[in-house]
């Protein structure tokens, strides 16, 4: 649903907007957006993984106010924008570099995924310790990040490869 609701309002504003900033602001609508329904089901999911995976003891997750849904909006529209911005934006640099239109979703989707994920992984940690109501530690701050990047990177690499061969945008 999220990404649905991201991509139809991306592609919806990068044909309508023009000039350099044409992504970037495509993308901040469909982060914003995206980030609505996005926050209530990340919530949801992490917390019931940590349940199922008796992560967490019962007492220490307690239910958001209101002061912290809005905060945990905000931090997921911040955490999501810069990384799917300068995704997005090293994706149509590089699909308009590679002459194969057929190979170029695979190719731009591997690279900008690999890139952006390496930079911005971490904050993805942060923000599914701060949906648990957990305090943030160094030491588990980089847990499970690995699995995280090799399947958003696998993922969009798919998704963006099979898109751009089936509908060629030029």
């Amino acid at each position: 649903m999220r990404t649905g609701i991201y991509v139809t309002l991306y592609e919806y504003w990068r044909a309508r907007l023009s000039g350099a900033l044409r992504v970037p602001l495509a993308a901040l609508v469909g982060t914003m957006a995206s980030s609505l329904p996005g926050t209530y089901l990340t919530v949801r999911k992490k917390r019931s993984q940590a349940e199922r995976n008796a992560l967490l003891v019962t007492a220490t997750v307690c239910p958001l106010t209101r002061r912290q849904w809005t905060q945990l909006y905000l931090w997921t529209s911040a955490n999501r924008y810069p990384k799917t911005a300068f995704r997005y934006l090293l994706y149509e640099l590089l699909l308009s570099l590679v002459d194969q239109p057929r190979l170029g979703g695979f190719v731009a989707g591997l690279v900008s995924s690999v890139l952006v994920n390496l930079l911005f992984e971490p904050l993805e940690a942060v923000r599914s310790y701060r949906s648990l109501g957990v305090r943030v530690e160094r030491s588990n701050l980089y847990n499970g990040v690995g699995i995280g990047m090799l399947s958003t990177t696998l993922s969009n690499t798919l998704a963006h490869g099979i898109v751009e061969a089936v509908c060629p945008r030029r």
